[in-house]
């Protein structure tokens, strides 16, 4: 068992039981299950909320965070019994993927059944047909021979996927496609390696293609590797500050991230060859003819293995004894950015429909004034103005001096910067300046009025704010917020 805040999360052996025996193992899943509870972990101490939406398991392998869903996402009060719709470009893995949910969702009946005196829950979990996330279509999704909307994701979950997507190119796609499918303030969770395949075993794939194997030729060796397809190294592992970079020029704010070293203790170097299968078999033959028969994958493999164990007895590792494969792995958390064109904004119809709009029942008209010129259409900012409204309007209405006829009075104002474009100077809008301002009873901090989790949003979209008490309980409340250079 493993604890994770308030959560308890059976070990990876009695996620699953079938005729007795664990459908995952510490040798087969183990280090993969290391990674999903970090990456969880990291999800539960970056304290965002997750809006409405499924669950999109981007990469679901053999189905390790379906079979965790119990623990982590269908009795998880924050996130709630979603949907979970799993993608992976793999058929075999897709197939059991679709057994292991159709298990959970059967067990997860059960369980609810005896524990709630009821007839159980059901919970959705669909494995969509084989695609490669990089390339898919986010309008739809497959499901046997029919086709389905792609709804909106709330928490896209991509665990120790990542790196199997080679070239940056790949992966900025993929990024782009998760975005697409990702509502507005919605979850990224994304971990990969970040340092590849461990040494002596990428020596031992080496040395085979490059002395045995040896290189394509249409009549001397058709069946070698073809050097315009090869691969140092079938993980393509990125430096954390890459990927980190990466994620965020594709619309997602990194609100939390670590690059951890991790470590897996493996009884033979057999089973750290076996682990290696289950994750990525196939990859370590994409340099071969396309045609390659399965039979001389599983010799070439074998002779990888028999490679990899003599170059471990010249560095001591045997083969009756425990070894420790130790690699570095990136967790980020990210939340979708959404551009919001202020113009829409800033116009006295519309902000007074935020105040009306406000929870809480019949309250007094308030009196808003709003002060600045007109804002040219699509200028636009990262920072939800409407927010800050919400919270202000809501402080003000409660706490006016004058509660049956508050004012509030807001003034801004657009600051220019000039860019360069070869030999043109253009002048851009840069930031705003708002000034937010009302008669209060009681005197109170930015924070205080906006909540921690938003106060933290503003600063990390590089907004600047500050606080002035002005005579007779006046409360001005000034910031300065980033625009985007179109």
């Amino acid at each position: 068992m493993e604890t994770i805040g308030n959560i308890v999360v059976p070990g990876v052996e009695e996620l699953l039981i079938r005729e007795g025996d664990p459908v995952f193992t510490n040798t087969s899943h183990g280090l993969q299950y290391d990674n999903q509870l970090t990456l969880f972990s990291l999800l539960n101490h970056a304290d965002t909320e997750i809006p409405k939406g499924i669950i999109v398991d981007a990469g679901c392998g053999d189905g390790l965070f379906e079979a965790l869903a119990p623990s982590i996402i269908f009795d998880n009060r924050d996130i709630g019994g979603r949907m979970i719709l799993g993608i992976d470009k793999e058929k075999k893995k897709v197939d059991k993927a679709r057994l292991v949910a159709r298990e959970v969702a059967r067990d997860y009946k059960l369980t609810t059944s005896r524990r709630d005196h009821s007839t159980g829950k059901d919970v959705q979990i669909l494995i969509a047909e084989p695609c490669d996330i990089s390339r898919i279509d986010t309008r739809k999704f497959m499901r046997g021979d029919q086709e389905r909307e792609f709804p909106n994701a709330g928490l896209i979950w991509s665990n120790s996927m990542f790196h199997w997507l080679r070239s940056e190119d790949q992966k900025f796609d993929a990024l782009n496609n998760f975005y697409n499918i990702t509502c507005p303030d919605g979850i990224l969770c994304l971990s990969m390696s970040s340092t590849g395949t461990a040494q002596a075993f990428l020596e031992a794939y080496q040395f085979v293609y490059k002395h045995i194997v040896g290189k394509y030729h249409r009549i001397h060796n058709p069946r070698g590797y073809i050097p315009l397809k090869w691969q140092d190294d079938p993980i393509g592992s990125l430096n954390f500050d890459i990927i980190y970079s990466l994620v965020e020029s594709c619309g997602y704010e990194v609100v939390k991230s670590i690059n951890a070293a991790e470590g897996r203790t493996y009884t033979t170097p057999d089973e750290y060859v076996d682990a290696v299968a289950v994750y990525g078999y196939e990859k370590f033959f994409e340099a071969l003819p396309d045609d390659t028969p399965a039979n001389m994958k599983r010799r070439i493999w074998s002779m990888i293995r028999k490679q990899f164990l003599e170059n471990l007895k010249k560095q001591g590792w045997h083969p009756e004894r425990q070894g420790e494969y130790r690699q570095f792995n990136s967790y980020l958390v990210g939340v979708r950015s959404t551009r919001m064109d202020i113009s829409k904004v800033l116009k006295p119809g519309y902000i007074r429909g935020l105040y009306r709009a406000l929870p809480g029942g019949a309250r007094q008209e308030m009196k808003i004034d709003l002060e600045g010129a007109p804002v040219k259409k699509g200028i636009e900012s990262l920072v939800n103005l409407d927010e800050i409204f919400r919270a202000f309007f809501d402080y003000f209405a409660k706490d006016s001096t004058t509660p049956d006829n508050p004012s509030c009075r807001i003034r801004y104002l657009t600051v220019k910067e000039t860019v360069e474009a070869g030999e043109k100077r253009t002048p851009k809008d840069k930031e705003i300046f708002l000034d937010i301002s009302s008669q209060t009873r009681n005197e109170r901090s930015i924070e205080n009025i906006l909540g921690k989790k938003l106060s933290e949003k503003l600063k990390r979209r590089h907004v600047t704010s500050e606080y002035n008490n002005l005579e007779n309980s006046n409360r001005l409340y000034s910031f300065r917020i980033p625009l985007l250079l179109n």
